[in-house]
């Protein structure tokens, strides 16, 4: 399982010395100066662009994600939506099933 001395291998997981995680640490920083990386997240769209929700409610009735729907749909950008308690989770899928698109 392990090489011969049976030990696991010593995996450095210091930010300032891996390099994999300085490099993911620096596009993450970047995408943040730049404003996009929430956008990326969610399709494409900003916080502060117009959006329109389906109102009909497309969540299996009783569930979480229904009750934030229902407290979220109101909203005219996915900024107001987060305020109204959407998780960006919640509008990555709206906008991929086209529940939400922009105006």
């Amino acid at each position: 399982r392990f090489k011969d001395s049976g030990e696991p291998p010593e995996v450095n997981l210091d930010a300032e010395e891996n390099p994999e995680t300085q490099e993911r640490e620096r596009k993450r920083r970047k995408a943040e100066a730049s404003g996009t990386a929430k956008a990326i997240r969610t399709g494409g769209i900003g916080d502060d662009e117009p959006v329109e929700f389906q109102q009909e409610n497309p969540k299996k009735p009783g569930s979480q994600t229904w009750a934030r729907y229902e407290k979220y749909k109101v909203a005219k950008t996915l900024g107001e939506a987060v305020s109204l308690g959407a998780a960006r989770g919640d509008l990555r899928n709206d906008i991929e099933k086209g529940f939400c698109f922009r105006q």
